[in-house]
């Protein structure tokens, strides 16, 4: 496969030349570069389209991308207005902007720039590729760990232009402090970052027609998110699954059938399904009980501090306490960060584009895959932000983004661009 235009060249090679990218520090602005560029070059097509544009050519914004591109500007209109009322200064209120131009924006440009005539196949494809060299790179990682060759290797000196200092650190593997295993986060600042992208990436994978070129991307995306050391990576991979293979089969009978069963058997088994489930929740926490209790505390501390800007919140973050080992209030969790930081006005930012955009893909995965694909990605992203702030990792998965804005021009009446259930699970 092939990129055929400019769009499709400009995505082909920024995927595939992921790795490349993270050796030389470079991967932090990709995400930026292919969001704006495109989405200049969207504007230019669509100023120069007529009437007597080719249909299969003309630019048509879905509704649901219009939402997205609105809610993301009031996330600048918060923050500007935050950082006004906290005297924050100006030089501060540019630094957070240009954040913005690299975080919240492209949760809108990205679903945008889907509107050109990119086709899903490529970006399947690409992710597929790239985790083929994931897999090729994994016995180099895992030696540096047996080996203990030092880490990191090297930091590239590019966070002068913003950016946290870890995305450009070049290290192999590190230790979980708390239970003392080792941990590999291959093109992503963190461990857990990479499980975020493999969560993301294992049904994108899953559209990809070619057997060989599924069951590689399928491995490496699961890959991602064992050796991150992920809880919810983990997780996220079966309720990403299950989740839209429910919702794609409401019209079943057979569903239905099984539904009501559950229902009976979930009556009457109710008091033992509920300690089952504070069971399996207390064991999930205790894994990694440190950070989970890290993670309470910050949210607790976020919603605390909320009352003091209940409306547009502090603008930025602030440094935490020993409580939470220092770690910034306002980070992880997005939805308390998101009170923290542009109060009420930034979380229904994400919760509005959120809801419409669940409901808009589980009517369209009724019959077109590529939305099936697209709500499977939405689930993955939406689990993972309550445990990390999505503004900061779109860099990382912004592919998926840009398919799940594929999701979101998919017609109910209509297949375009798609193939069926039985060639693409075959």
């Amino acid at each position: 496969m092939k990129p055929n235009n400019f769009p499709e060249k400009v995505i082909w090679y920024s995927i595939i030349g992921t790795y490349i990218f993270y050796f030389t520090g470079l991967l932090y602005f990709v995400a930026a570069f292919v969001g704006w560029v495109l989405t200049f070059y969207l504007l230019k097509k669509w100023w120069e389209q007529t009437e007597r544009t080719p249909i299969d050519q003309r630019i048509n914004v879905p509704w649901l991308v219009w939402v997205w591109i609105v809610c993301m500007l009031a996330m600048e209109v918060a923050l500007i207005i935050g950082h006004i009322d906290f005297n924050l200064g100006m030089a501060t209120m540019i630094k957070s902007t240009l954040g913005w131009v690299r975080g919240w924006a492209l949760w809108a440009l990205l679903p945008l720039i889907a509107c050109l005539n990119v086709r899903p196949q490529l970006v399947s494809r690409a992710v597929c590729v790239l985790c083929l060299q994931t897999l090729i790179l994994f016995p180099f990682y895992f030696s540096a760990y047996l080996l203990h060759i030092p880490t990191p290797w090297y930091t590239v000196p590019l966070n002068v232009f913003g950016g946290p200092p870890a995305a450009f650190t070049i290290a192999p593997y590190l230790f979980e402090a708390e239970t003392g295993t080792f941990r590999i986060g291959f093109f992503a600042p963190w461990a857990a970052a990479i499980g975020f992208v493999g969560a993301v990436y294992f049904p994108l994978c899953m559209y990809e027609k070619d057997k060989r070129w599924r069951w590689i991307g399928m491995a490496a995306s699961f890959l991602m998110c064992l050796v991150s050391g992920s809880r919810l990576a983990v997780l996220s991979v079966f309720i990403a699954w299950l989740i839209p293979e429910v919702i794609a089969n409401l019209h079943r009978p057979f569903l239905l059938f099984i539904a009501s069963g559950l229902s009976v058997v979930t009556g009457i088994f109710y008091q033992n399904i509920l300690d089952s489930i504070e069971f399996l929740y207390g064991g999930f926490r205790n894994l990694r009980k440190s950070s989970s209790e890290v993670r309470e505390n910050l949210d607790r501390i976020a919603i605390y501090r909320w009352s003091d800007a209940p409306i547009t919140g502090h603008g930025t973050t602030e440094p935490g306490p020993h409580l939470v080992q220092f770690m910034p209030i306002g980070t992880h969790n997005n939805w308390t960060s998101l009170l923290f930081l542009k109060g009420i006005v930034g979380f229904f930012a994400l919760a509005i584009p959120m809801v419409f955009s669940f409901i808009d893909l589980a009517v369209k995965a009724q019959k077109s895959l590529v939305a099936k694909i697209a709500l499977r990605i939405f689930v993955a992203i939406f689990l993972n932000t309550f445990a990390d702030t999505i503004e900061v990792s779109v860099y990382l998965i912004w592919p998926a983004v840009v398919f799940m804005g594929m999701g979101f021009q998919e017609q109910q009446s209509k297949t375009k661009n798609t193939y069926s259930y039985s060639n693409a699970m075959s």
